[in-house]
């Protein structure tokens, strides 16, 4: 199970029966990160992971024997 955070990536539009991947971010609750926003760095409190991306398959619509 993973988390989809509002600000990170693009709207995704998903539909029953799409397929393809995902991309995830792991983060390990001690480690440092630097904060944009703040410009300071700052220590992460909970693991978690995190939804990054989705990227479907290509459908092939012709079946090539």
């Amino acid at each position: 199970m993973c988390t989809k955070l509002p600000n990170w990536g693009s709207e995704y539009v998903l539909h029953i029966g799409d397929s393809g991947y995902i991309t995830l971010q792991t983060f390990i609750a001690g480690e440092e990160f630097y904060d944009r926003n703040t410009e300071k760095t700052s220590t992460i409190k909970f693991t978690n992971v995190y939804f990054k991306e989705f990227i479907k398959d290509n459908k092939i619509e012709q079946i090539i024997l």
